[in-house]
This record gives structure tokens, C-alpha cells and sequence, in this order.
């Protein structure tokens, strides 16, 4: 078979999503939803790789598999942060309530339910499945928040003075969303809000990610069912401006998307910064004072 040579592949079987790509104690890591037991979908695990250059990868073996009551039917996707020395992982743990009897590695009619789990390393290469795995957001049982079931991939990142994370989410499989959390110690989460577009922009969001750009904040998700026709593989692109008629002018960005197998959706965090129900951006204080504790100044905040 030919191997790749300049892209990371598996050692054998199923890759799909990465995870956790982080630099930590001189390794670039990089970490992957991984079957290790046939070349098709079914029980995720975290295959993991390291590298000095990005160029010459190894493969470390299997870093995360199922071993919890909550994650006893897949280690879904997630992400890595560092904090005191230690790497810390977190991601999606599923548990099927009905297993497909004919494939223990599915389940019947998506009947799962999915929390959010944490897991730490000394040196990036040791994880202790067995006992090191705690729940941070057990599986949700508001469906005014999210939903139970496809709930899943935490992003988690560092504020000025507490940690942040969001979850990509939906409303009665009706329109997709991403949850917002806040944190002092990465142990406690405490629910801030959420954010969505409505039916028209899929009817699940996955995969969110958050990254500062000189233009301000920008929200990305990969949204399920974008397209009502069902095309996925077809590449096209996609632009628009937020019809918000109190926001700035200065604060309207373009949502982008950008088809290709899976569909993403860019946006700018701020016109949908509120927290608890309060509108962040009706006057400077709401806005600066979430904005600045999460380290995303905005210019109206700085210029204020």
C-alpha cells in the first residue's frame, strides 16, 4: 500500500478527525480519532503521533480508549491545553443505550448519550484510562441548552483570569449551536450562554474551534445537513453579513463557508457574545468586561 510522505496516516485501519494538536515538553502532538481494529468507522479511540519538525512523525500508539461508564462506547473528539506543566485532554465520551446487535460497535437509531470527560498527562505520552478520567459536563438533561445526544467536541482555551470552552450542540435537531462554559480551575464548568443561526445553517453544529485574528474573535463550526439536497462533496463558498441592525458597523463580519466533504462555517464571536440573556454589546461595559476576562478585547472596548 502506498503511505503518505509528507501527511500523517494512522499505522493501520480508520483515521478520521485530529484532536489536540498542541506543542508541549519539545513534541508537536497530534492526536486522532482512530479505529485500530478494522478500516471503517466504529469504536473511537485517540491514536497519537509526535514530532520535532511537523515532517518525521511517530506513532505512539493508542492515548485514549474506552474504559468509563461514560465513554464506554467511544473517545469522541476534543482538544489539549497545558497548565502547569501537565497536558491536559478533553473530548466527548459516548455511551449507547441501545447497541446494534448485529455490530457492538454501533448503536440503534442514535440512541446515545454524550458527556464531556478530562484526562491529564505528566509528559504527553502516559494516560491513565482506568482511573484518570473525570466528567466535567455530565450529559445534558436541559434541552433549553443542547441536546443529550449530539453534544460534543470541546474547544478549551485560556482567559485573562479563567479557562473557556464551547461545545457544538443543537435544538431539537432543528438548527445547530455551540454552548459556551467558563471555569477557575478546569474541574468546575458553569454554563454562560450559546450561540446559533437558525434551520437554515444545519441542523447540528460539531466541531467548534475559536481563534483570534487582527479583525477580532472568529467562531468556526462544522455544521451537519447544510446542504438540503445533500451534497457534500461538491466545493463552493458561501458569504454573508449579519442582518443585526444595533450591532457597530465595525463589529459586522462575513460568515464564510467552505464545502468540501465536511462544511464549515467561519463567524465573528462578538454580535453573539450575551451572557445569561443580557445583550453584551448594548453598551461598552457588557462587552468589555466578558470580552477582557476571556482575553478578547474588542477595538470598541479598547477604545473605551
Amino acid at each position: 500500500m502506498k503511505r503518505q510522505r509528507l501527511h500523517l496516516k494512522a499505522p493501520d485501519n480508520w483515521i478520521n478527525d485530529p484532536n489536540g494538536f498542541i506543542y508541549y515538553k519539545g513534541y508537536y502532538h497530534l492526536f486522532y480519532q482512530y479505529f485500530p481494529y478494522e478500516p471503517r468507522w466504529g469504536t473511537m479511540h485517540w491514536g497519537h503521533a509526535v514530532s520535532r519538525d511537523l515532517v518525521t512523525w511517530e506513532h505512539r500508539g493508542v492515548a485514549l480508549y474506552p474504559s468509563t461508564h461514560e465513554d464506554r462506547n467511544g473517545c469522541f473528539s476534543g482538544s489539549a491545553i497545558e497548565e502547569d506543566g501537565k497536558l491536559y485532554l478533553v473530548y466527548t465520551g459516548v455511551r449507547y443505550e441501545v447497541v446494534n446487535p448485529e455490530d457492538p460497535h454501533t448503536c440503534l437509531d442514535e440512541q446515545f448519550e454524550s458527556a464531556q470527560l478530562m484526562i491529564t498527562s505528566e509528559d504527553g505520552f502516559h494516560f491513565d484510562n482506568e482511573e484518570g478520567k473525570t466528567v466535567i459536563i455530565p450529559p445534558l438533561t436541559d434541552k433549553k441548552i443542547g441536546d443529550r445526544t449530539h453534544t460534543r467536541d470541546p474547544k478549551i482555551w485560556r482567559g485573562k483570569d479563567r479557562w473557556y470552552l464551547i461545545i457544538g450542540s443543537t435544538v431539537e435537531e432543528k438548527y445547530g449551536e455551540v454552548l459556551f462554559y467558563e471555569s477557575e480551575d478546569l474541574h468546575t464548568w458553569t454554563y454562560v450562554n450559546k450561540a446559533w443561526k437558525g434551520p437554515d445553517y444545519g441542523w447540528m453544529w460539531e466541531c467548534p474551534d475559536f481563534f483570534e485574528t487582527e479583525g477580532g474573535g472568529v467562531l468556526m463550526v462544522s455544521p451537519m445537513g447544510l446542504l438540503k439536497n445533500g451534497e457534500k462533496e461538491k466545493i463552493s463558498q458561501y458569504a454573508s453579513r449579519w442582518n443585526l441592525r444595533r450591532v457597530p458597523a465595525r463589529w459586522r463580519y462575513r460568515i464564510s463557508t467552505s464545502l468540501q466533504t465536511m462544511e464549515w462555517i467561519c463567524m465573528p464571536l462578538r454580535p453573539l457574545l450575551t451572557r445569561r440573556g443580557e445583550e453584551l454589546w448594548k453598551d461598552g461595559s457588557g462587552c468589555r468586561n466578558w470580552r477582557r476576562r476571556a482575553g478578547l478585547e474588542c477595538s470598541a472596548c479598547r477604545g473605551s
